[in-house]
């Protein structure tokens, strides 16, 4: 196997990773996300109005 080519199928897996690593982040945002939604602390900003009921 040529040096090219293992250095661009590297480049490839590390893009592959950063993009599984995005999503994995934003999907455990979406769950945090959720999670408050449903004790009803979201969104975070009337969070001192609904302090205050």
């Amino acid at each position: 196997m040529p040096l090219e080519s293992k250095l661009q199928l590297k480049l490839e897996q590390k893009m592959r990773m950063k993009l599984a690593k995005k999503i994995r982040l934003r999907r455990s945002r979406l769950v945090r996300k959720r999670m408050l939604r449903k004790k009803g602390r979201w969104p975070p900003s009337k969070m001192k109005k609904l302090k205050n009921v």
